[in-house]
């Protein structure tokens, strides 16, 4: 079985740095997330709750 883990992912962060293009990057994201859960594998979610995030 396979997992897809998501970690932090920070939108602030990575768009004052222009680190990806926004909407390819969260189709990306929505698409695996898609993907996987059709597969019946796991998505595992990390979020980190800071305000100054």
């Amino acid at each position: 079985m396979k997992s897809l883990i998501f970690i932090g992912i920070q939108n602030e962060l990575t768009r004052k740095n222009n680190l990806y293009t926004e909407k390819l990057f969260f189709d990306s994201i929505n698409s695996a997330i898609k993907d996987y859960c059709e597969s019946d594998s796991n998505n595992i979610f990390v979020q980190q709750n800071n305000n100054q995030l």
